[in-house]
């Protein structure tokens, strides 16, 4: 038994090796609650996933059957539940509150040793529930990656300075506000710039990395008349001043949530039934906010999807919601001196 661990620990590293984003599986049967009508608010799968840096365990949650073996309390029920699901690993445990504490355990079982190979213990103030879970989930965490060594196969970058991106969107206008929805539809838009970020990463949060990104963008849009008016074209160039916050999901996942200032100029091509052809240029300011999701292709470019909402400030307030596939690729920055 003495080469238990090393043995186990040179399993995850294979399975790391093999899953997508280097992940190791590991379901979580619901723990049995005691002395409680309902579970505590925050869960033990979503603090183990908020704790993990790397992204590199994948928790599944045990879903209830006909079998009711779902809820272990025992390594005897744990190893039924295991070789009825085909789980190699399972957390299980029990949570327990009485009149002025939380305190519970969860063990973790493998099945392919058919054995427990740790056991993790919490106990706190009967007010707080979030923070008993979170302590037991940082002792689970703590676990995979100190004790096994469990971590990224990609490893963490040293901070970055002074990074230059150019971006790229293409996107699909719609209009959705005054008379704007009625009068136009899109057809398309366009959108590229240079992006600067000054320092990655900048903060920590929740176990998550975040960047600050800022820069300038140029928007090209174009609609036309809904079938009801007589045809135009509606050219618009919009430059964007963006702020966003880029938090590092996982090793190759970014989530982007953004705000901006603009200004829009707006050109009308419209050829009149009865008065011929009729041009006019409109410029008003305005603002947005984004939101979007990126994964890495390599180390400099990235792909995802962005949904922004664009207002313009006429007398009449224009807003466009823009879905769209977007991009990016960055230039090499120079890297912090130890």
């Amino acid at each position: 038994m003495a080469l238990g661990r090393p043995l186990f620990s040179l399993l995850l590293f294979a399975a790391c090796i093999s899953l997508p984003l280097s992940a190791i599986e590991i379901f979580l049967a619901p723990p049995a609650i005691e002395g409680a009508s309902s579970p505590p608010h925050q869960t033990l799968q979503r603090a183990i996933s908020e704790l993990d840096r790397d992204g590199v365990i994948q928790i599944k949650k045990v879903k209830a059957d006909s079998s009711g073996l779902e809820s272990p309390r025992t390594s005897l029920e744990a190893a039924a539940l295991c070789e009825a699901r085909q789980i190699e690993l399972l957390l299980y445990g029990y949570l327990r509150r009485s009149e002025y504490t939380w305190e519970g355990e969860v063990k973790l079982y493998d099945h392919r040793e058919r054995r427990v190979l740790k056991r993790f213990f919490s106990r706190d103030d009967a007010a707080e529930s979030e923070r008993f879970i979170r302590d037991l989930a940082e002792k689970i965490v703590s676990y995979l990656y100190d004790d096994l060594g469990l971590a990224s196969a990609i490893p963490e970058s040293p901070p970055e300075r002074n990074i230059l991106a150019v971006p790229f969107q293409l996107g699909y206008p719609i209009p959705c506000a005054g008379d704007w929805d009625r009068l136009t539809m899109g057809i398309g838009r366009i959108e590229t710039g240079l992006l600067f970020t000054p320092l990655r990463p900048l903060w920590q949060a929740k176990g998550k990395s975040w960047e600050f990104q800022t820069g300038l963008l140029c928007a090209y849009t174009l609609n036309t008349n809904t079938p009801e008016y007589e045809s135009f074209l509606l050219h618009s160039l919009r430059l964007n001043i963006p702020a966003r916050a880029v938090g590092r999901v996982s090793a190759g996942r970014r989530i982007i949530l953004g705000a901006g200032i603009a200004l829009q100029a707006d050109f009308l091509d419209q050829e009149r039934a009865h008065y011929g052809e009729y041009r006019t240029l409109a410029v008003a300011p305005g603002f947005s906010l984004e939101a979007g999701y990126r994964f890495l292709v390599s180390r400099r470019f990235s792909i995802g999807i962005r949904t922004a909402v664009e207002a313009t400030l006429y007398e009449t307030v224009q807003v466009n919601l823009v879905p769209g596939i977007s991009g990016q690729y960055e230039f090499k920055p120079r890297k912090e001196e130890e």
